[in-house]
């Protein structure tokens, strides 16, 4: 799947670096080289579906009243998904201080990990986000009930 990278780095550094990328497709020095030359092409074929998926994003996050409104979401989100699954066994790795609003690494030894796997795998609401660490993508609560029960009964 093609998609791009965003890189903040200082010019003399990155006009350095010329010849040396371990990858024709990772070449930061040329593909800065062919925006600034080809007015902000890409070296390849445009990603043109994951620039649309951004923009659309950023639109979403201004609507919601932007990132403090969004994290703030996130983080409910991830709380009460804690709470739910935590009746389960879960028990998240990092102190609460120290947790993402968006990726949870936790402790759970379900009695069959591989079941556990295609149940989770098979919940309508996360094939719509692709992963659970794609916590942002869980706009209702019901899904993280789901979640729960699914921790529950495995």
């Amino acid at each position: 799947m093609s998609g791009f990278g965003f890189a903040i780095a200082r010019r003399d550094l990155l006009a350095s670096a010329a010849g040396r990328a371990g990858s024709l497709a990772l070449d930061l020095h040329d593909q800065g080289r062919s925006f600034e030359e080809g007015g902000g092409k890409w070296r390849f074929t445009s990603p043109t579906h994951v620039v649309r998926a951004l923009v659309k994003a950023l639109d979403e996050l201004e609507a919601e009243g932007g990132v403090v409104a969004g994290h703030a979401r996130y983080c409910g989100n991830r709380d009460v998904m804690l709470e739910e699954i935590g009746r389960a066994g879960f028990k998240p790795l990092l102190p609460e201080q120290l947790r993402s609003p968006i990726i949870t690494s936790g402790d759970v030894h379900p009695r069959d990990f591989r079941a556990l796997g295609v149940a989770i795998k098979e919940m309508a609401a996360i094939k719509e986000m692709a992963a659970i660490k794609e916590m942002a993508a869980i706009k209702e609560m019901a899904a993280i009930k789901e979640m729960n029960e699914i921790f529950t009964r495995y």
